[in-house]
């Protein structure tokens, strides 16, 4: 199995303020293998850790390191970790979009077209007005929740300019790193990564995130309902009724 190495230097147990501080707790899960080194990344002393049945190990020489906020990020140069070696197990359903590393990586759906719920996965039901339950986004959600929302209003105010005939989608974008920070926090629903693990593996070119922001928003679902449309409403869509044969 290919994964991400980590290292934290300083430290000589990944406890668990250690795995909440530097945001690994969500990246490896609760099964890890750590080893303490020396003359780590960093130079120091410190911990590196890796999901259970990785190596927990430091070999400057045939690995890549990048240093992050509170810890290093790294992988074997000759294995780097693919869709399948860091896929959940509770991973969500979406559309398989072609990422720059060539292999195909499910990017959940965030907005349900045409006008479905925002985070149909993020949502739970409690209470509401007249005791009855409501489906409502997690708080912790509610951010991601807005940014898809951003995206979605950008990506209707073009609607117009869909080709249904060939298929081609507008461009649209806020800034780069909006868009890139959208679709890292995306694939974490499916995938153990974040922003450092996805720069790492150059999944994102132009053509891969323009085709990641529209999936997200299920786009592909929304084109297929526009293209079966146009087909019904067209008078050679041969909706009659056939004549029954004597």
């Amino acid at each position: 199995m290919s994964a991400f190495v980590y290292y934290v230097p300083g430290v000589q147990a990944a406890s668990p303020d250690v795995l909440r501080n530097t945001g690994l707790g969500a990246l490896l899960g609760p099964n890890i293998t750590t080893r303490i080194v020396n003359g780590g990344p960093n130079g120091g002393t410190g911990l590196v850790i890796c999901r259970e049945g990785g190596s927990a190990l430091y070999h400057a020489e045939s690995q890549t390191w990048t240093a992050a906020d509170t810890h290093w990020v790294g992988y074997e140069n000759n294995a780097r970790p693919g869709p399948f070696d860091l896929l959940r197990d509770d991973n969500v359903g979406g559309h398989a979009v072609k990422m720059g590393d060539g292999n195909q990586w499910l990017v959940p759906i965030l907005r349900v077209a045409p006008a479905g719920p925002l985070l149909p996965h993020a949502h739970y039901f409690c209470m509401g007005e007249g005791g009855k339950f409501q489906s409502r986004l997690r708080p912790e959600f509610m951010a991601l929740g807005q940014k898809v929302e951003s995206m979605w209003t950008e990506y209707a105010t073009r609607v117009g300019m869909i080709d249904t005939e060939a298929g081609d989608m507008a461009t649209f974008t806020l800034e780069i790193d909006d868009d890139c920070s959208l679709i890292a926090d995306a694939l974490a629903f499916n995938y153990r990564v974040g922003k450092i693990e996805i720069s790492l593996l150059a999944l994102l070119t132009p053509s891969s995130l323009q085709k990641a922001l529209e999936a997200l928003l299920d786009i592909p679902t929304l084109l297929d309902i526009v293209k079966k449309n146009a087909v019904l409403e067209s008078p050679d869509s041969g909706s009659g009724t056939a004549a029954t044969p004597e």
